[in-house]
């Protein structure tokens, strides 16, 4: 009798002790419910590299392993040609060892909003093991791929020197209204394009040939990607370079993997040699003042920046404006007559580029408008042209703007970018610690 009770307390015993198990994991569901809306929010952004410190060393992305799962992850989202929205959780399983969580979201592509479905799993750690979505067709071609054994570096992180000095000042020359200054690479000097709103160094695949990472890793990785929501659309082939020695201006690193893209299209549209873009990884640790009328970039160390605008312009009109970081651009809030628009600052726009859902509603305040082509980083874009009478920043009034309707494919929090128009008839300097800008005038 007494084995009997000592048998029936002790299956009470398993099963409440299960209950409290499975109540724990489910009260884990809101704590993954976040982190999933954290990486959507990124993917909304074009920002996938945010949301690395929730990936697990073994995470998964459309069937493939790390490390390509995580270059795959990074590359898709940040070339996928179309819009995200309402991103809604539709059901949940906690099992041994994981949470799995499946959402629904809005994919618009051409105009075209399509319901598709995404899945997260999340370990005991709440790290991200896996992501799979009904949108995507992945083809990833590797060369005596051992994606378990494999070491590849991470390039999403540069490992940079920065400039004993504390004030840099960088020449540059206009070319199609767009900055483009030197650096050195593998000890030669290279012109590249200075787009601040790149997120990383990227080098013309043209003059750098990808790295036989076989060397180092017994694997040689090529990434394609494809979109198929509706209808396919092809995007580059990106691959990595390996870079023995790096400088820009001070700025410097040495034996890193970096990033390549066929930039063709824009040495054919600007008529010279492209070797690559200097993006927002270079010169993130800097405050920057860009002088388009005495072509003059400099980089300031922040706790020199006040100093330095007293020094030197402490007679100008200072017309200082806060800013939010979208992915790696700072917007802030513009107005054509009383249409409110979030404008990000991207030095690689040679114009004003805005979301094409506002052209019927800007129409009647743009002039000489007509349909075109231009030379995006990735690829060439049909966008619809012409002049706005009137851009208003804070206090800045800018007259006839050139602008494009089209041209922008950034996340739903962005109306568009600016870049030339605006910084050619204005000294304009950026406090990223700060979030502010500063329009500085004689």
């Amino acid at each position: 009798m007494r084995s009997l009770r000592q048998a029936e307390n002790k299956s009470i015993y398993i099963k409440d002790n299960m209950s409290i198990q499975k109540k724990k994991k489910e009260d884990n569901i809101p704590k993954c419910d976040q982190i999933a809306q954290e990486v959507f929010n990124a993917i909304c952004k074009q920002d996938p590299s945010s949301v690395k410190k929730h990936l697990a060393l073994n995470f998964s992305f459309m069937g493939h392993k790390f490390p390509v799962a995580k270059l795959v992850f990074d590359a898709v989202f940040r070339e996928i040609p179309g819009t995200f929205s309402k991103f809604k959780q539709v059901k949940s399983e906690i099992s041994k060892n994981n949470i799995s969580i499946v959402y629904d979201f809005v994919f618009t592509f051409k105009e075209e909003p399509k319901q598709q479905t995404i899945l997260f799993q999340f370990n005991k750690s709440f790290k991200i093991t896996l992501i799979e979505t009904s949108m995507l067709e992945i083809s990833v071609n590797s060369e005596e791929a051992n994606e378990e054994e494999s070491t590849i570096e991470e390039t999403d992180t540069l490992l940079l020197n920065l400039s004993d000095q504390k004030i840099i000042n960088i020449p540059f020359i206009l070319i199609e209204e767009v900055p483009f200054v030197t650096a050195t690479i593998n000890n030669e000097p290279r012109t590249l394009m200075f787009d601040s709103g790149a997120l990383n160094l990227i080098l013309n695949s043209h003059y750098f040939t990808e790295t036989n990472i076989e060397e180092e890793t017994d694997k040689s990785v090529k990434i394609t990607i494809e979109a198929t929501a509706d209808e396919k659309g092809k995007l580059k082939e990106i691959r990595n370079t390996k870079v023995s020695d790096f400088d820009f201006y001070g700025i410097s690193f040495k034996e890193q993997l970096i990033k390549t893209l066929d930039l063709s299209h824009l040495e054919k549209a600007l008529k010279i040699e492209v070797h690559g873009l200097i993006g927002y990884d270079i010169i993130k640790d800097y405050d920057i003042l860009y002088d388009y009328p005495n072509r003059q970039i400099t980089l300031i160390q922040p706790d020199e920046t006040d100093n330095f605008i007293k020094v030197n312009y402490s007679i100008y009109n200072q017309d200082e404006i806060p800013f939010e970081m979208i992915g790696e651009i700072p917007h802030i809030i513009a107005k054509i007559q009383s249409i409110v628009l979030k404008l990000g600052l991207d030095t690689g726009c040679s114009s004003v580029s805005i979301d094409e859902k506002y052209f019927i509603d800007l129409s009647s305040f743009l002039t000489a408008d007509k349909d075109n082509k231009v030379a995006g980083v990735r690829r060439n874009k049909k966008v619809k042209t012409g002049k706005i009478d009137q851009l208003i920043i804070s206090k800045q009034t800018f007259i006839n703007v050139d602008t494009i309707f089209g041209g922008h494919n950034r996340s739903e929090e962005s109306d568009g970018v600016f870049g030339f128009p605006v910084l050619t008839n204005t000294l304009l300097l950026v406090k990223y610690n700060e979030e502010k800008l500063v329009f500085l005038n004689e």
